[in-house]
């Protein structure tokens, strides 16, 4: 609140609007790989098709990412994933609500799932200490500027805790029905049940192509 609040807003006042929105794209194309693995770890056939087209389009012809061509002229959406909703489909409860410093809400499962989540983020892999350092801020700043909106309508409300509890949980919640199977869609094996593989895919689906985007909180 007292430091990457004020950053935020002299970062959305001082940089124009088309190259904040480049800069998101950037961070969102570096976060493909991470929807990818865990959309597969889901048994999330076609979302991890869709993450996998979207870092390849959005990199060779998106200049790395500046431009979502996958989104904007292919139609394939992103399909943001966790390892905290991973394990949530896994059958891995939720536990207690959690405010990290920082990081902001979480809950038992979804806080040290965000080392997985971490490792699976190719900006953790550059050598230089300055480049690596600099990126991640600039991603914080990137994220935090985004919340300002919503951090405007939680000051605004009577409960603020309250409010941002029971916002991040339904948040949560949307996202796992989302990846919830029907019983019809399951394999008999037991152990595919518990990770929740799909019978009812193939790989490049045509339920890639302009699905919704799922929202999450990593």
């Amino acid at each position: 609140e007292y430091v990457m609040e004020p950053v935020a807003r002299g970062y959305r006042s001082a940089v124009p609007n088309p190259v904040r929105e480049g800069i998101s794209n950037v961070f969102s194309n570096l976060g493909e790989p991470k929807n990818f693995l865990n959309n597969a770890l889901q048994g999330n056939l076609d979302g991890a098709a869709a993450s996998l087209y979207r870092l390849i389009v959005n990199t060779v012809f998106g200049l790395g990412g500046i431009f979502d061509v996958a989104g904007t002229v292919a139609g394939v959406a992103p399909r943001e994933q966790g390892f905290g909703t991973t394990l949530g489909v896994w059958g891995v409860p939720s536990g207690p609500y959690l405010v990290l410093p920082f990081f902001g809400p979480s809950s038992v499962r979804d806080a040290p799932s965000l080392a997985v989540d971490l490792a699976a983020h190719p900006v953790t892999y550059v050598d230089h200490a300055w480049i690596r350092w600099g990126t991640s801020g600039l991603r914080a700043v990137d994220v935090r500027t985004s919340l300002l909106p919503l951090t405007d309508t939680v000051k605004a409300s009577v409960d603020p805790y309250v409010m941002t509890r029971e916002a991040y949980l339904s948040l949560k919640m949307r996202i796992r029905r989302k990846c919830d199977v029907t019983e019809s869609q399951k394999f008999v094996d037991s152990r595919s049940r518990a990770f929740g593989f799909r019978s009812d895919v193939g790989f490049f689906p045509r339920s890639i192509r302009r699905s919704e985007s799922m929202d999450s909180v990593n």
